[in-house]
């Protein structure tokens, strides 16, 4: 996965790892009534991040508030 912090944009490198992590992200949420654990060993043997204790909208927040240089130029 790419994650694009400045556009709160992530993409996939390929077709089938899109197709993998749909797949697993449809396990969670509120229709299954699961959560999606911080430690998910199955994301971590992909290289994809879980940003535990926040989520990915939180983590460009934070990028944002790091760079608002950066943050100008895409407004």
């Amino acid at each position: 996965m790419i994650y694009d912090y400045k556009n709160r944009k992530i993409s996939f490198e390929s077709a089938s790892e899109e197709a993998d992590y749909n797949a697993h992200a449809a396990q969670f949420g509120p229709a299954t009534g699961k959560s999606h654990p911080d430690d998910c060993p199955y994301c971590a043997a992909r290289g994809w991040k879980t940003w535990p204790g926040t989520n990915f909208d939180e983590a460009c927040d934070k990028w944002a508030e790091e760079h608002p240089d950066e943050v100008a130029d895409v407004q």
